[in-house]
């Protein structure tokens, strides 16, 4: 039992996720759905949890507001005479709760506010007296959303070119085993929008999209939208839906309006036979881009179905033996593993995993996932320097591997440190060709193998690995990113085309769309495609004028023509202004630059490593300059793999090798 149930809304994650480690280092009790905050499980007993704790805890803003979810809550809290409210922005508190004293946590009284906080909690737990508060909670900065950037959304489209084994470094969703897919049945119900039928309708389309793209996952029966819309239209529950259509679970959405451009979707998944949420996720979009927000709908639920119910191929069934008091660190981790899109959701799964260790040390998955996420970011990521991220990736997998030997998650980890941590490839090859070996159809080493073939310059191979990973797992958004650079890298275009129509207006197609015109497009590709470019980025909040300076520097990029790189981006400092300033500006430039970006951000320099138009020409290559790429150990060890594969796109070269170089590079575009 907590001494705490604290209820928030998803965009205040970080506010209170400080808080709620400040209430712990106070010596208080706290659960918190840590799983909201990336479309992450709920427990089952969440209603046990919230009767359980002493005291309710409400953070109220902007967002929790609007949220259903947490005025239920609050109501909870308050009819059982254990509601404590905070605010947290400058947002009143609903209607019914304003009479309620309310504690000011608000940006710049966050010091005083604990204290206030500690001192509330401690007498409504009859302590003698409250632990001393400790200092305010040092601000963690928000996770960067690049929808609502325009400069990072054109900037993220342009850096996605041929990122290649720097940019898939994650994206599946790890089990202790792959397992035979369970069997389960869903009904999507329209997501609604009291009091807003112009909304209802849009959501009622959004559903219809989701259960279309749900319908992919193996081992899942979709109701009949049309059955299911008559159904809800007739008054029917979750539970009756289960009754009268024979479901296991329903999905449910309800769409709010957030100012003036914005959508809010809070989506639940219910058990159908008892009526209880077992999931749910709050997800923001812009709402000039409902293909976008179904498209998110579709990823998170599917994630939640994989991980929970073990639904398809590419997620495994959780193990049977998750110790209780690991549970929900864990369930955690693996939520925020699977839609690892930013660092921060990096940092908190590697945090769980930690937690869900410490608190059953004898649990094999939750080492073996702390392991897997350090093998698949940075040192930075962690707030860590490269010898204490080496020493805690080894800990974790040593013990991981010691616990249980055939983990699979455990093998994948220790195959991708081999290459990312202690740069050993040879080593890496070798333990995950053991692994396929040993499961030849699973997920998880489907895309292990990718991985190695990326770095060997194997596309052939990358191919046939990421669409078993893909069939394995279709709505999982970083293999489909990764299967598209693939078609793109090999100049699949109209393959490409055709994955980029499933969804006109979705951001990850539209930054395909803009890159294959980078890495093989024409004027006329151009000139046909920027009606739907223009579209999407001037929706997603792209100003014309930026608009206007990325098409020109793309045309003048295509018809290698020389003009001053755009304000955007010359103020940037990554690879993406190397490649724009080798053909506007000048090679001599581009060299320049290179210095600076190995020192930065070295990982984005495999964009370099290609045959397509990004790749600098053989003299340059030659330059020592462009060699000070070969000083990251992680670009040095995949040059000399590529190398050793008879692989040469892009690689540095010595004088003697230019003209042979040049021939090659003429012989494969006759």
């Amino acid at each position: 039992m907590a001494d705490i149930f604290l209820s928030y809304a998803r965009p205040d994650q970080p506010v209170v996720e400080e808080l709620a480690a400040a209430l712990e280092q106070a010596g208080f009790s706290v659960w918190w759905d840590r799983q909201l905050t990336g479309g992450h499980d709920f427990s089952d007993d969440i209603e046990h949890e919230i009767e359980a704790a002493q005291t309710v805890l409400v953070a109220w803003s902007e967002h929790s507001v609007k949220s259903h979810w947490v005025r239920d809550e609050a109501a909870f809290g308050r009819d059982h005479h254990k509601l404590l409210p905070i605010q947290i922005d400058d947002s009143l508190p609903p209607m019914g709760y304003r009479q309620l004293h309310t504690i000011d946590y608000r940006e710049g009284n966050r010091g005083a506010g604990l204290a206030a906080l500690v001192s509330a909690v401690s007498m409504r737990l009859d302590r003698d007296e409250p632990p001393s508060p400790p200092p305010a909670p040092v601000p963690v900065a928000p996770a960067k959303r690049l929808s609502k950037k325009w400069l990072a959304g054109i900037a993220a489209a342009l850096l996605l070119v041929l990122a290649g084994v720097a940019a898939f470094q994650g994206g599946y969703i790890p089990g202790a085993q792959s397992e035979q897919a369970q069997s389960l049945s869903l009904a999507v119900t329209p997501f609604t929008s009291p009091g807003d039928e112009d909304l209802s309708t849009v959501g009622e389309r959004m559903a219809a999209t989701v259960a279309s793209r749900l319908s992919d996952l193996p081992g899942l029966t979709l109701a009949s939208t049309n059955s299911v819309n008559a159904a809800v239209r007739a008054g029917a529950t979750a539970r009756k839906l289960g009754t009268d259509m024979g479901v296991t679970h329903v999905l449910e959405g309800q769409l709010l309006p957030v100012g003036d451009d914005m959508l809010q979707l809070d989506l639940a998944l219910i058990d159908a036979a008892s009526g209880k949420r077992v999931w749910t996720k709050t997800i923001e979009e812009r709402r000039a881009l409902p293909e976008e927000l179904a498209q998110q709908s579709a990823q998170a639920a599917g994630i939640a179905l994989q991980i929970r119910q073990g639904v398809g191929f590419g997620g495994s069934p959780l193990p049977a033996d998750i110790p209780a008091k690991a549970r929900d660190p864990y369930l955690s981790g693996m939520a925020r593993l699977a839609e690892r899109s930013d660092l921060e959701s990096r940092a908190a799964a590697y945090r769980d995993f930690v937690r869900a260790a410490e608190l059953a040390p004898d649990f094999a998955p939750a080492h073996a996932g702390a392991a897997y996420i350090l093998s698949l970011s940075d040192s930075d990521t962690f707030g860590f320097d490269d010898e204490r991220r080496k020493s805690a990736f080894h800990e974790h997998l040593d013990r991981a591997l010691e616990l249980d030997p055939d983990n699979i998650m455990a093998r994948a980890a220790a195959s991708q440190g081999a290459a990312r941590i202690d740069y050993d490839f040879a080593k890496s090859v070798e333990i995950g060709e053991a692994l396929l070996a040993d499961a030849p159809d699973d997920g998880l080493v489907n895309y292990k193998m990718f991985q190695i073939a990326q770095v060997r310059g194997d596309l052939a191979s990358s191919r046939a690995y990421i669409e078993r990973a893909v069939a394995r797992d279709p709505l999982n958004p970083l293999l489909r990113t990764a299967r598209a650079n693939v078609l793109m890298e090999t100049g699949n275009l109209e393959l490409l085309g055709a994955v980029i129509r499933e969804c006109d207006m979705c951001r990850t197609n539209n930054q395909f769309r803009l890159i294959s015109i980078l890495a093989h497009g024409s004027q006329d590709n151009i000139d046909r495609s920027w009606d739907k470019l223009d579209t999407y980025f001037r929706r997603d909040g792209t100003p014309p004028e930026i608009l206007a300076q990325a098409r020109s520097a793309l045309e003048a990029y295509v018809a290698n023509r020389k003009q001053p790189l755009p304000p955007f981006m010359d103020r940037q400092n990554n690879a993406n202004k190397v490649v724009f300033q080798s053909r506007l500006v000048g090679i001599d430039a581009a060299l320049d630059t290179l210095a600076e970006v190995v020192e930065a951000n070295p990982d984005e320099l495999t964009m370099l490593l290609t045959d397509m138009r990004t790749a600098f020409p053989p003299e340059a290559r030659a330059d020592p300059r462009y060699h000070k790429i070969l000083e990251d150990p992680w670009i040095a060890m995949l040059v000399n793999a590529r190398r050793e594969n008879g692989v040469m796109g892009g690689l540095p070269l010595a004088p003697e090798e230019v003209e042979a170089e040049k021939a090659r590079l003429a012989k494969l575009r006759r």
